[in-house]
């Protein structure tokens, strides 16, 4: 089941999801200073709320939960997973377009809210989505966030993080 949060804002300046190659601890870091994101969004967003206008910012975070692969059992060794070498990495993509779409699609929201989501949510930001600590293929993985982000009917665009070190994955 998704998460959905209209309205939100992101307070720090950065977070990274790239490990360093040169030994440092990088995942999660959070800049000693400045680290305050002092260009948080004030764009406004008037939406229908029961009826009346309530005005929130322009932005939304979405939680959306891939299918695990990890989770799946014994079937590869961790080695083979992080590297896309294991077949039952691939054996979910119906299910994963089916949990990404619904996490975005605005008429699968409750008929109150849709028209809220559907302003909310114009562009998604994301990195490789299922495939970090649930080791997915990471490649199959941009292609099901790629393809049921096309499909949606509120359009959005896509933003999509690439890491060269993933923190979860880094094969």
């Amino acid at each position: 089941v998704p998460m959905l949060f209209l309205g939100t804002r992101r307070y720090l300046s950065s977070i990274t999801g790239e490990s360093s190659t040169t030994g440092g601890a990088q995942c999660g870091k959070i800049a000693d200073k400045n680290w305050l994101n002092d260009r948080i969004v004030v764009e406004k967003l008037q939406v229908p709320w029961f009826g009346e206008e309530l005005e929130i910012s322009a932005s939304a975070f979405v939680a959306a939960q891939s299918k695990s692969t990890a989770a799946i059992g014994d079937a590869c060794a961790t080695e083979e997973l992080m590297n896309n070498n294991c077949d039952v990495q691939r054996r979910h993509l119906e299910s994963d377009l089916s949990l990404w779409y619904g996490a975005f699609e605005p008429s699968l929201y409750a008929p109150f809210v849709q028209q809220a989501v559907a302003g909310a949510i114009l562009s998604i930001g994301t990195g490789p989505w299922g495939a970090g600590v649930w080791f997915g293929d990471s490649q199959q993985y941009f292609l099901t966030v790629w393809l049921a982000t096309s499909i949606l009917s509120n359009a959005p665009g896509l933003d999509y993080y690439v890491y060269d070190h993933f923190c979860e994955n880094p094969g």
